[in-house]
């Protein structure tokens, strides 16, 4: 991209949102690690790409804007392909709790309205078991490898172009609906803006004075907020998420890959911190 360009570049996408955060890393930052999981590491320009990719492969499938797209996963990098699509596209990630049960579970994803559902490998049984109730669901996409009678997502991947997606999203346009815990009775989805995520990304950088380049350990889940307030607040300074693989927490696992990463920070509970500690 010649320098003649670059400031038409860096505006094509509205800024205060997360599809300018993600294009403009790309643009500025394309070598940069964006999301390191096992032993893949993405940087900013394959995260566009990637990211991309599913947009198209959704709205082929029927998703349009304003569509809600589920994910009931483990942390993975595939999750993060699917907000980054969510936000990009103008779609409304919701992120379901894997620790439910099926009941909840049925509640929360017709609740939603989702009309696309991404399902990591260790839900696969619990979903196809929930099918005949989930009327709304169109598209069922496996995260990690294949699955009966499911899309696989890297199939999605290699198969929809890169390019940019003709879609413009805006500040007041809702994100994400993020399940509310710690009450009686069901969970109850609260809507996120760009604008109210945003702000909410720029108070924990300002707070932490996080800086580009700097690399965040993840290990609370992606469907929680808590999870989720220091996922977007590294992707919006153009910093690195190591996604932790871990089904249950390994704190000598967490403390290697902290001296490995040189990692700057992470997002624990008192319970990590024990088990670290021990």
């Amino acid at each position: 991209m010649t320098a003649n360009y670059i400031l038409k570049e860096l505006c094509r996408y509205n800024i205060g949102t997360f599809a300018d955060v993600i294009y403009r890393n790309a643009l500025l930052y394309p070598d940069q690690e964006a999301f390191i999981y096992k032993s893949q590491r993405i940087t900013y320009s394959e995260f566009n790409a990637r990211v991309n990719s599913l947009i198209h492969a959704l709205q082929a499938m029927g998703a349009k804007k304003g569509d809600v797209i589920g994910i009931l996963s483990y942390n993975c990098l595939e999750y993060a392909d699917v907000y980054g699509a969510a936000w990009k596209g103008g779609f409304i990630a919701s992120p379901f709790n894997f620790r439910l049960q099926a009941n909840e579970l049925d509640y929360l994803i017709n609740y939603s309205e989702a009309n696309t559902l991404f399902v990591g490998p260790e839900l696969v049984d619990i979903v196809n078991s929930l099918k005949p109730r989930l009327t709304k669901v169109k598209n069922l996409i496996s995260l990690e490898g294949s699955a009966p009678d499911m899309i696989r997502h890297d199939d999605l991947l290699a198969s929809y172009p890169k390019k940019e997606p003709d879609v413009q999203v805006e500040e007041d346009d809702p994100l994400a609906i993020v399940y509310t815990s710690g009450t009686t009775g069901v969970p109850r989805g609260s809507l996120y803006s760009h604008r109210s995520s945003m702000d909410d990304a720029k108070n924990l950088v300002i707070e932490m004075g996080l800086q580009p380049g700097e690399k965040h350990i993840q290990i609370n889940p992606l469907f929680h907020i808590g999870g989720l307030h220091h996922f977007r607040a590294f992707l919006f300074i153009a910093g690195s998420n190591v996604i932790m693989p871990q089904r249950s927490f390994d704190p000598a696992a967490t403390l290697q890959t902290i001296q490995d990463e040189k990692a700057t920070d992470i997002s624990i509970v008192p319970t990590h911190l024990v088990a670290m500690l021990a």
